[in-house]
């Protein structure tokens, strides 16, 4: 019978790879690997997982018994964590994975958590909507799907990043552009002095246009708002379009650093 006793130390690596995971609430095994083992195979980080699922840290689902693995901190997974210093506010063990209906816009959130984390101009804070809900109290009336944050430094501006993945399910006129509007005047809030930018991601161009079109039309205006479609595949491909996305969202944001 295997104990936890009979566990090998963990590595600063191990607890950087079941944070993510724990702040991530369930995420893709593609996604733990380009986000902590960028340098590392596949099999090194099939071998974590396996590693870490025999010590009873993470759970693992199969997308329809055939497809990528989902990965989900454990309850003894957190308390290890937090045991190791990690903080506790930030961390999720749920006790079953997530919905079939939510699975996409899960995943499209720590895709984007992902393309943060490896951005060439490093932000501070990059915080999924699940850890908003905990961390805002009251809840304001619009959370973003991911929230990256860049404080002002000599070398470079500070900037406010919303972002919301849309996936066509809410009606444009009555429900997802009022909840835009919503969330515009929060980021406004929230960034005060610093450059601020709503991001949406979006199925298909003709939504996509629609969406564009209404914000630049919205009375009192948004304090700067970008449209794209999402990609039409996800894992690796997926990620590298929302990487050449962000990375013109940066550019025309003025990040590049200055002397």
């Amino acid at each position: 019978m295997h104990g936890p006793r009979r566990a090998k130390r963990l590595s600063p690596r191990d607890i950087e790879a079941l944070t993510f995971i724990g702040e991530g609430f369930e995420v893709a095994q593609y996604q733990l690997h380009a986000a902590i083992f960028p340098t590392v195979s596949a099999v090194m980080v099939s071998h974590f997982v396996k590693r870490s699922v025999a010590n009873g840290l993470i759970a693992v689902e199969r997308w329809n018994r055939v497809g990528i693995n989902r990965l989900r901190l454990t309850a003894a997974g957190r308390r290890t964590l937090i045991d190791h210093g990690v903080d506790p506010t930030s961390l999720f063990a749920p006790r079953r994975p997530v919905a079939t209906k939510d699975v996409a816009h899960t995943l499209w959130i720590n895709d984007l958590r992902v393309v943060f984390r490896r951005s060439e101009v490093p932000f501070d804070k990059v915080l999924p909507a699940w850890q908003l809900q905990r961390r805002l109290s009251p809840p304001p009336a619009a959370i973003p799907d991911v929230l990256a944050i860049r404080q002002d430094d000599r070398r470079r501006s500070g900037l406010v990043c919303a972002c919301e993945v849309d996936l066509g399910g809410e009606r444009l006129s009555r429900i997802f552009l009022p909840k835009l509007v919503k969330l515009n005047d929060l980021v406004r809030d929230w960034s005060g002095d610093a450059r601020s930018v709503v991001i949406v991601f979006t199925r298909g161009a003709q939504r996509a246009a629609s969406i564009q079109k209404s914000l630049a039309s919205a009375t009192g205006g948004f304090v700067e708002a970008v449209v794209y479609e999402l990609p039409s595949s996800g894992g690796v491909e997926g990620l590298a379009t929302l990487t050449k996305a962000l990375v013109g969202v940066l550019l025309v944001a003025g990040t590049v650093e200055t002397n």
